[in-house]
């Protein structure tokens, strides 16, 4: 095992346009969320990190299970800061992958972190040969 937290982050015209095509409204009709969109969203958020820790399964072979996702609107630096500050107590480095979501011709991008607990981070570059 190799406990971690994760994080993602998009601008908010992408979740919103997200919302859009999940409940089948036109692009640009969500101005804010209401509940069920930020249900989607968070359902999102827990499909995206089941298929990212699926694949670092894959090559890690190292157990990393999420946990039930939380959503938070605001600025990015005033999220990361708090987030941040909260993490920073469990390690010092994260895994960045950038996220990109195409639906005809738009494009979406997001970025997933993973922030190991102490110990972990070692244990995930040692599983995938980085020493």
């Amino acid at each position: 095992k190799a406990p971690s937290n994760i994080l993602f982050l998009m601008p908010q015209d992408s979740a919103f346009y997200l919302v859009d095509a999940l409940m089948g409204k036109e692009a640009g009709e969500t101005t804010h969320l209401d509940m069920m969109a930020e249900s989607a969203l968070m359902e999102i958020g827990n499909i995206l990190a089941g298929a990212y820790l699926n694949a670092l399964y894959s090559f890690t072979n190292l157990s990393l299970i999420p946990s039930i996702p939380a959503l938070a609107m605001d600025m990015a630096g005033a999220i990361l800061n708090v987030v941040l500050v909260q993490l920073g107590q469990m390690g010092d480095h994260a895994m960045v992958i950038e996220t990109e979501f195409l639906a005809e011709d738009d494009e979406l991008r997001g970025h997933f972190f993973l922030v190991p607990d102490p110990g972990s981070m070692e244990m995930i570059l040692s599983a995938v040969g980085v020493g």
